[in-house]
């Protein structure tokens, strides 16, 4: 929590995984972790630039984690923004997806079944 700044905004994979300020995102955290026996998270590789108070990231990230007694490997992609507070470069949005399972690398869209 304290890596992101007040008015953090973000979306993770799921359907209802919206979460606006500390607090959402705080209750966002606690379903993860209590949905899981172990997790962890591997950023990059990925991009970075900025301007001023100002930067952006974009790259891919590997999560592990046991659920169920089942260990698990998903490869994601994530773009965050981030701005400096007070000397300290704080998480503003963070956005995570994985790629679809039904869009086959070179094709710009899913397969219809």
């Amino acid at each position: 929590m304290a890596t992101v700044n007040e008015s953090f905004f973000g979306y993770g994979s799921g359907p209802d995984e919206e979460v606006y300020g500390k607090e959402q995102l705080r209750a966002q955290v606690e379903r993860d972790l209590a949905q899981c026996d172990r997790v962890s998270m591997a950023i990059g590789p990925g991009h970075i630039s900025g301007k001023g108070e100002v930067a952006w990231y974009a790259g891919k990230c590997t999560i592990e984690a046991t659920v169920d007694d089942q260990d698990m490997r998903l490869e994601g992609r994530i773009t965050a923004v981030l701005k400096k507070d007070g000397g300290r470069w704080l998480f503003a949005m963070i956005h995570f997806a994985m790629p679809s399972g039904a869009q086959e690398a070179g094709q710009s869209w899913p397969h219809a079944e």
